[in-house]
């Protein structure tokens, strides 16, 4: 597994060693939290805590076993999304990484359509979310809070 934790689109660790994680998310708590923030008895109750503050957890199977199609959507995809995310750093680059994989894992149809045009017709949040301006919006800011990526 892949765990990592991030907030308003900033990838604070990616590891897929567990223990090393929980480590890593005693530390950032140790560093963050304050008296509002709850009290853990077991390293493992850490990731919710961050959860109630505003960070995002995600733990991916990264055994998955990708068929050429898909490790190529992805990579059409990361740079796809790149011409309006440039990646100055190692930060900015999981960032995406991981907003590339949340779109294919969950919204795999529509991301497929908005690669696959060459005429720019479609655009990613209309598939998503459907026409309303307003329901864009709203997803376009949950999605830049979460991974610090920008989609159209």
């Amino acid at each position: 597994m892949l765990y990592s934790l991030s907030n308003i689109g900033e990838v604070h660790f990616a590891t897929t060693d567990k223990d090393d994680f929980l480590l890593k998310c005693e530390t950032l708590y140790n560093d963050v939290s304050d008296e509002s923030w709850e009290s853990y008895t077991n390293l493992s109750e850490l990731p919710s805590i961050f959860e109630n503050h505003g960070y995002t957890y995600l733990q991916q199977d990264q055994n998955k076993i990708l068929t050429i199609d898909d490790y190529n959507k992805f990579v059409n995809l990361y740079f796809k999304l790149q011409q309006h995310n440039p990646t100055i750093n190692f930060d900015n680059a999981t960032s995406l990484v991981l907003a590339s994989n949340r779109l294919l894992n969950y919204y795999n149809d529509e991301t497929t359509k908005w690669l696959n045009d060459t005429e720019k017709e479609v655009t990613l949040l209309n598939e998503i979310v459907g026409g309303n301006g307003f329901d864009q919006l709203e997803f376009h800011k949950s999605f830049r809070d979460t991974y610090g990526v920008s989609i159209y």
